[in-house]
C-alpha cells in the first residue's frame, strides 16, 4: 500500500455548476471551475454523519438499528489573504452556492476517489492578530 500525505497531492476545486452531482463533475466542469488547492491553510468539516434509528421487535432484548437521516457537518476553510487581489472575496460572497470538489489522490482522471460537496457560503470573516501570523480569512459553508 502506497501511503501518502495530502500536501502536494490532494487538489481542491470550487465549481459553480455540476450537471449530474450523483456521477460527479465532468472534466469540462472541473476545468471551468477554480483551482483553490493553494488557498487553504486549514480545512474543517466536509464530513457526513447519520443518526441511528431503533427498530425494536419482540425477537430480541436488543433493538436493531437502521441508518437514519444523513446530515453534512458545517464546514469551513481558512484561507490566506492576498494583499493585491480580492479573488477569495469575489469567489465566495455570502450566499454563493456551488460545489467543493476534492481530488484526494491528486488529479487522476479515472479515479473514483473524488468527493463532491454541495455548499453555500454562510459567511466570510477575517482573522485579526497583532502577531506575525499570515493574514487569513475563514469561509464558512453550510
Amino acid at each position: 500500500m502506497a501511503r501518502f500525505i495530502r500536501r502536494g497531492i490532494t487538489k481542491i476545486f470550487f465549481l459553480k455548476t455540476v450537471a449530474n452531482p450523483e456521477k460527479g463533475p465532468t472534466r469540462q466542469e472541473i476545468k471551468a471551475g477554480k483551482d483553490i488547492t493553494c488557498w487553504p491553510s486549514e480545512i474543517s468539516g466536509f464530513t457526513t454523519s447519520s443518526n441511528s434509528v431503533d427498530v425494536p421487535d419482540l425477537c430480541s432484548k436488543f433493538p436493531k438499528k437502521i441508518p437514519g437521516a444523513m446530515s453534512m457537518d458545517d464546514s469551513s476553510m481558512t484561507m490566506y489573504e492576498d494583499l493585491d487581489s480580492e479573488e477569495i472575496e469575489t469567489l465566495f460572497p455570502e450566499n454563493e452556492e456551488g460545489y467543493i470538489y476534492f481530488m484526494p489522490k491528486g488529479d487522476k482522471p479515472q479515479s473514483k476517489s473524488g468527493e463532491l460537496w454541495k455548499v453555500q457560503v454562510a459567511s466570510t470573516s477575517r482573522n485579526y492578530t497583532v502577531d506575525e501570523d499570515p493574514a487569513t480569512l475563514v469561509v464558512n459553508f453550510t
